[in-house]
């Protein structure tokens, strides 16, 4: 359901993106150390769906929408507990990823549009920023 989609999404980043940025997906909490590790970085998280509008009186053809992350981090070189050199380089990179990510068409007909996100994080060094989208999918059911 959302597997090529996540793949298209990583596409067009690694595409789009400078090639000093890791571009990854973030499926367990467990890899979550591993985005300290890494930056700059852009994370692709599948974020789960909710129901859209039901086609036809049967229910057999449903619309979903499925929403994604995409969590833009950065570090800074200039020791723990100075985040403004990070915020800066998370503050251009989120320009970037936006710039791929939005109205770009993931397959099918889906084009992926911005959502509200919660604010960044920052942590002795480092600038995290979740940019959300969402789009949206039909789906038939078999009779």
């Amino acid at each position: 359901m959302y597997a090529a989609t996540e793949q298209s999404i990583l596409d067009r980043l690694r595409e789009k993106l400078p090639s000093d940025v890791h571009v990854g997906t973030l499926r367990d909490i467990d890899i979550a150390q591993e985005m300290r590790q890494k930056a700059p970085a852009a994370w692709v998280i599948y974020d789960g769906y909710s129901t859209g509008d039901v086609v036809t009186p049967t229910g057999q053809i449903q619309q979903v929408q499925q929403d994604w992350f995409v969590v833009v981090s950065a570090k800074s070189a200039k020791g723990n507990g100075n985040v403004d050199a990070a915020r800066d380089a998370v503050s251009d990179l989120c320009d970037l990823v936006l710039k791929a990510l939005l109205g770009y068409h993931v397959g099918g007909g889906r084009y992926l549009r911005l959502q509200p996100a919660p604010g960044p994080e920052y942590s002795a060094g480092y600038a995290f920023v979740p940019l959300a989208f969402s789009c949206a999918a039909t789906f038939r059911g078999e009779q």
